[in-house]
């Protein structure tokens, strides 16, 4: 994949694209993620934070989104150059590490559905977007351009 298919993130270690639900399980166990329950269920280690963080949520505010968001405690404005730099120090942070893209659709009509990557820093979390979003098919993912980019850099800390 092309560099800019990594959002900007110069010089990643492995990376795995799209791997299968049983290989982000063996890699999230052979990294020290998650555990395998009795049932074959991976359980995850979240560490301190184990919920939703609803006050943490905040959204670029530029032209489009000044007028289609209603701000307040739970929609927090984030300014664009304050943005960048928080992006520009990610890409820095996920150089040289070993990252999980999923690439899939949100929304269950695909009259609606919007085309999603996800770049991720630890494997169970790939795990979940994998089961969350629906999955393409080959042709789907032949030339996939995505619509919105995350990237998930859990050990950067802010």
């Amino acid at each position: 994949m092309p560099p800019e298919s990594f959002a900007g993130i110069d010089s990643p270690g492995d990376v795995h694209l799209n791997p299968t639900v049983d290989a982000l399980i063996d890699a999230a166990v052979k990294r020290g993620e998650g555990v395998l329950a009795r049932n074959g269920a991976l359980v995850a280690r979240t560490g301190q934070r184990t919920g939703r963080s609803p006050k943490d949520r905040y959204f670029v505010k530029h032209g489009d989104s000044e007028k289609k968001i209603e701000w307040g405690p739970v929609n927090q404005p984030f300014e664009p150059h304050a943005f960048d730099s928080l992006g520009k120090k990610i890409k820095e942070h996920l150089s040289d590490k070993e990252l999980f893209v999923i690439d899939g659709y949100v929304g269950a009509d695909p009259a609606h559905e919007i085309k999603l990557r996800v770049i991720a820093e630890f494997a169970w979390h790939a795990l979940f977007c994998k089961q969350l979003f629906r999955r393409l098919n080959e042709s789907q993912l032949e030339g996939f351009t995505p619509d919105f980019m995350v990237v998930s850099a859990p050990t950067y800390k802010a």
